[in-house]
């Protein structure tokens, strides 16, 4: 073979061919990164969806399982003038930390606050501005503790175990009426004996000692429980649901939810059903709401997922800026406000 035609058969690509393909391989490149980027939109939207739809399902299911439990108080009078309130309300932190536990006992576990101002806050944290603020009372658990034999008027006897610490603000009651005090022995929860001396301060102690009854078998302790719901700015820097149990520092629970608003829907008629929903602002009387209804804005933590989306929540349209958003509604009764 000459050296010609061997110089032939080695020679490379044209200047034409070289552009062709690097056009045609240009734009399969350009095919796979929008297949690519497609692809992760899509599994970022997704992620987001399920983010937010995971974030407000559970803040529902904490929401609602506490506003079902509000109000119990165990089988007590219904009228607060039957209550006896032991509690030294001469004490200087009698307002600060024992009446709005003796209110939640004697006058209802359902309180809320509409829009609430900068000004607002719980347990010393600040409530998001415009916001609602829900603060539900009850049994702590659920369920009250009952008394046990021997039945004493100077000393109440319960089984052991059962969680009651000296400074615990308590209520015994039975279905004719109660007492409301203080724990003032030092371990309730290990001898099963709860004591109501005077002279035994731990948060504002005992104006009497005496019980206005003695109380037997049909009677039950409850320590009350105090849980506040609502939305300030968390660790993220986002707004948050937060929640306050008593006199405890709050605890964000869910983030990036961005709105929270609050109806109860309030009998006016006695027949148990909801004749008016309505806002904590406008209720006639909230020993009438026999049921809540929540409306949550949730949003997705990141901003470059949703350019073009808007939502409607309570009104107002809320402008595009990247987070995909979700609106929550749901409505749970209040149970112990539906019986009888």
């Amino acid at each position: 073979m000459s050296l010609i035609k061997y110089q032939n058969k080695l020679r490379g690509f044209s200047l034409i061919e070289l552009m062709i393909g690097l056009a045609l391989g240009a734009f399969l490149m350009l095919g796979v990164s929008q297949i690519f980027i497609s692809n992760t939109q899509s599994n970022n939207m997704q992620r987001a969806f399920a983010r937010v739809q995971e974030s407000g399902r559970f803040a529902m299911e904490l929401l609602a399982k506490d506003i079902r439990m509000a109000d119990y108080w165990g089988c007590q009078a219904d009228n607060s003038s039957n209550f006896t309130n032991n509690l030294d309300q001469s004490h200087a932190n009698y307002n600060s930390q024992a009446k709005d536990v003796v209110d939640s006992l004697t006058k209802g576990g359902v309180r809320g606050w509409d829009n609430v101002a900068a000004s607002h806050t719980v347990n010393g944290v600040n409530a998001k501005v415009d916001t609602d603020v829900l603060k539900l009372s009850g049994a702590s658990g659920g369920t009250s503790i009952h008394l046990v034999p021997p039945y004493h008027s100077n000393a109440l006897h319960i089984n052991k175990d059962n969680g009651l610490a000296r400074g615990d603000i308590i209520m015994v009651s039975d279905c004719a009426g109660g007492d409301i005090f203080e724990i003032s022995n030092a371990n309730p929860n290990n001898s099963g004996t709860v004591v109501h001396n005077t002279g035994v301060v731990t948060v504002v102690g005992n104006a009497n000692g005496k019980l206005s009854k003695k109380y037997q078998g049909d009677a039950g302790i409850i320590l009350p429980q105090q849980k506040t719901y609502f939305l300030s700015t968390g660790v993220s820097g986002t707004t948050s649901l937060f929640v306050a149990t008593n006199d405890d520092t709050p605890q964000e629970m869910v983030s990036d939810v961005e709105d929270m608003q609050i109806l109860y829907g309030e009998d006016t008629t006695g027949d148990k059903v909801v004749d008016f929903y309505r806002t904590a602002a406008t209720v006639a009387d909230m020993d009438n709401v026999i049921a809540i209804r929540v409306l949550l804005l949730v949003a997705s933590a990141d901003s470059s997922i949703n350019p073009n989306g808007t939502v409607e929540f309570n009104g107002a349209t809320i402008a595009a800026d990247g987070k995909l958003r979700k609106v929550y509604t749901a409505v749970a009764n209040i149970r112990n406000r539906m019986d009888g």
